[in-house]
């Protein structure tokens, strides 16, 4: 048995963002309400432009393989059902370089 303790990155570095609530218009970020999906990247929340999981194609996760410094894993939240999307899409990113998880919205945040 060995005991172990977690601290709140948040308390630690006051510019990690956070998720703090969703519902089905949008999310709870550090306290502002941010309408419609989001992309969060480290220390920026961007609009992303796509009504929902049939929208998500190789032009729209463009912007994750463009970011710098280099994402490793996107983390998709696909609303209230894990929705399953082309296998095709999952090895596109895979070429790029970067995993691809699909989840419910809740898990994803």
């Amino acid at each position: 048995y060995v005991r172990t303790t977690i601290s709140l990155l948040e308390k630690q570095n006051p510019q990690d963002i956070f998720i703090n609530n969703f519902s089905a218009w949008g999310f709870t970020i550090r306290g502002d309400r941010v309408m419609g999906p989001v992309a969060i990247v480290p220390r920026t929340i961007l609009r992303w432009d796509v009504a929902g999981p049939e929208d998500i194609n190789k032009e729209s996760l463009a912007l994750f393989y463009i970011c710098e410094p280099r994402i490793e894993i996107v983390v998709l939240g696909v609303g209230s059902e894990h929705i399953k999307l082309d296998p095709n899409l999952h090895k596109f990113m895979r070429h790029k370089g970067i995993a691809l998880e699909v989840q419910d919205t809740a898990h994803a945040c």
